[in-house]
């Protein structure tokens, strides 16, 4: 569960990052 949380926070963070 925590991978789990940690792949959607990474996910996040780098759409954020692309704008």
């Amino acid at each position: 569960m925590y991978a789990l949380a940690h792949t959607a926070t990474n996910v996040l963070k780098r759409s954020q990052s692309y704008r």
